[in-house]
């Protein structure tokens, strides 16, 4: 019993003193976004796809950063890749579903509630055949833990 309380309390100081965030991104598909240390130049994220069916449901893995950063802004740039590990319904389902590049911003606008924020990206996304692609941009809120 003790041993299982001093886990959960290290775990605890550990995301009390963490810098991370969490976002939602309603456009254009409904995506949650959990990132790891975004105020720092290098930083990771994962999204997941929301509202829709289970083999759409697309993960994003993406690699950040920051090449710019003020007081109510930073600029990012970055690379990522989409895959889909619920796709299983055919044979021929493979997992990876393409590469994007990034390049966005995280503004926060709110002087009194400094950890509200919102994020914007462009991103260039090329299907894994490599034979069609697509611009997708993406513009959500975020909550930023320890800002």
């Amino acid at each position: 019993m003790r041993t299982t309380l001093f886990v959960i309390c290290f775990i605890l100081a550990l995301a009390v003193q963490a810098k991370w965030s969490v976002g939602y991104y309603p456009y254009p598909y409904s995506k949650v976004e959990i990132s790891s240390n975004p105020i720092y130049p290098v930083y990771g994220s994962i999204r997941f796809q929301t509202n829709s069916f289970i083999s759409n449901l697309n993960t994003d893995l993406i690699f950040n950063w920051n090449f710019k950063q003020k007081e109510q802004v930073d600029f990012f740039t970055g690379a990522g890749i989409r895959f889909n590990l619920a796709n299983f319904d055919s044979q021929d389902a493979n997992p990876h579903v393409g590469q994007f590049l990034l390049l966005g911003a995280r503004i926060y606008p709110f002087e009194k509630m400094r950890p509200l924020g919102l994020s914007f990206d462009i991103s260039p996304f090329l299907n894994s055949d490599g034979k069609s692609g697509r611009i997708e941009s993406n513009l959500g809120l975020f909550w930023c833990f320890g800002r």
